[in-house]
């Protein structure tokens, strides 16, 4: 079945549920979002064209989109090769998402072979602008020693870069780990080190 054929057999089974007995909201009854389903369908599809439009035209923001979609299988067949496909196009742009996503699929091997220091590789130009998701997948992959030398300071520093706002609950807890085997003198050195990085940054203007 070729992208066409996908897209409108989705199409056409996503308005078949909606049109089944049931389905359809009876007279008198608001929709919760305040929009016809089948409204909300087309709008979808109209979306997915248009994401792969700019993707197509090398918007990087699009090409993402576009890489999650296949990633996920929605609006299109799921291909863990078509998703890497378009990351790597956005991350050789330089976008921070596009090259943490990347990373990613190296580290769980989908779309590509696994490789730990190729994911470590693109995590880590992600963390180098400002990327949470990548700063704590680098805290873990420092945690374990996945693809670099196993190494609880570094990992602690790029938790302490992150946030614990922008720590998932995985990562939140190893970082709870991390510190209960550190002593005061490592946690120091995690801190000052994390507090390095964060000042070569250049400030963001207000507004932006």
């Amino acid at each position: 079945m070729n992208i066409f054929q996908f897209r409108n057999l989705s199409l056409c089974l996503a308005l078949s549920s909606l049109l089944a007995p049931g389905a359809v909201a009876r007279e008198g009854q608001n929709h919760p979002t305040g929009r016809d389903p089948l409204e909300t369908v087309a709008l979808d599809v109209a979306e997915s064209e248009r994401v792969r439009t700019d993707a197509e035209k090398g918007d990087a923001q699009a090409q993402v989109e576009l890489g999650r979609n296949y990633q996920k299988g929605a609006h299109v067949p799921q291909d863990f090769s078509e998703a890497v496909k378009w990351y790597r196009k956005a991350a050789d742009q330089g976008l921070a998402e596009g090259q943490s996503c990347l990373g990613e699929m190296y580290r769980k091997g989908n779309g590509v072979a696994k490789d730990a220091a190729e994911a470590i590789k693109w995590y880590r130009l992600a963390a180098d602008q400002g990327f949470h998701s990548a700063q704590a997948c680098l805290g873990q992959m420092y945690m374990r020693g996945e693809g670099v030398t196993k190494d609880d300071v570094e990992a602690l520093k790029w938790f302490k870069i992150a946030g614990k706002e922008s720590l998932d609950l995985g990562a939140y807890f190893d970082s709870k780990v991390i510190l209960s085997r550190l002593n005061r003198e490592q946690v120091a050195e995690a801190q000052k080190q994390a507090d390095e990085f964060v000042s070569s940054k250049p400030k963001e203007k207000a507004g932006e």
